[in-house]
């Protein structure tokens, strides 16, 4: 065997190792599923196993709020120390009885009267405004640390004042940090009385019952 033979047959051994290489290392394609192709009985698919809630389904548990509840009510509605938010319904009957007694509904003038209620039995008047006749909410500028009344009235030209609808009565909050700093403690051990009776001090003082003494 010359060295030709000796070439031809390593050459031939090569081409075989070289293919046997290339198909093992060949990339198998993926198979595409068909959806449209049947699946065993059974299967889940992730919206069966976290359904999503659909808008629809939800606006169908939430009503529609009524634009009226038929019952003439005035509300009062504290929002901060200075606001007050009022809303109100006057039904047709009243309108109606109102008319009958007191006269036509459009010659006379809405107007809020606003009382300090500290006292229920004896309202004393703070102001009164005139607010749109068109509306049935309204915002309302008010002191602070105060306890309120409000009358919806109607105001005819000859002076003639008629309440309509009456309100809750709400305490509007301070608008300041409390002008009381210090609380009277209440003394329960014998030795601290002990203490104050022996250097002057009566029972049971607050902090600025220390500092008056020094004062004077």
């Amino acid at each position: 065997m010359d060295t030709v033979d000796i070439l031809v047959i390593v050459s031939l051994f090569l081409l075989i190792i070289a293919g046997i290489l290339l198909y093992s290392t060949k990339k198998t394609p993926i198979k595409k599923l068909n959806i449209n192709q049947s699946l065993p009985s059974g299967t889940e698919f992730s919206q069966e196993l976290a359904p999503q809630p659909s808008s629809k389904a939800v606006s169908e548990f939430i009503p529609e709020l009524p634009a009226s509840y038929g019952e003439s009510r005035l509300t009062a509605l504290v929002r901060d120390p200075y606001w007050v938010y009022l809303y109100w319904e006057i039904t047709e009957n009243l309108k109606r009885r109102f008319q009958e007694q007191y006269g036509n509904w459009a010659d006379s003038t809405p107007f809020f009267i606003v009382y300090n209620a500290a006292d229920p039995r004896s309202l004393v008047r703070l102001f009164t405004t005139q607010i749109n006749d068109s509306t049935n909410n309204w915002y309302l500028r008010v002191p602070e640390n105060t306890c309120l009344l409000i009358d919806l009235v109607r105001i005819y030209p000859d002076g003639r004042v008629v309440t309509v609808l009456r309100s809750n009565i709400v305490t509007t909050p301070r608008a300041f940090m409390s002008d009381r700093i210090d609380e009277e403690w209440m003394l329960v051990d014998d030795k601290q009385k002990k203490l104050y009776r022996r250097i002057g001090i009566g029972h049971g003082p607050s902090s600025p019952d220390f500092y008056n003494p020094l004062r004077e």
